[in-house]
């Protein structure tokens, strides 16, 4: 039973990985944190490639 766990577990950690540099990529950019954790978590690759085409966004002056 246990060796049926890894072959699933490891794509799937890496799917969450991704999702975190993700996340790091569209916080720097100046986009919330909390739903690009939880899009990360869910989308992997493809929240990735979103982070990385979007815009970096720009605060309002006071």
């Amino acid at each position: 039973m246990a060796d049926s766990i890894t072959p699933a577990f490891i794509p799937m950690l890496l799917h969450c990985a991704v999702g975190l540099v993700a996340a790091q990529v569209a916080f720097r950019k100046g986009y919330d944190l909390g739903p690009w954790m939880l899009w990360g978590t869910i989308g992997g690759t493809v929240a990735l490639l979103d982070a990385f085409r979007r815009p970096p966004r720009r605060l309002p002056e006071r």
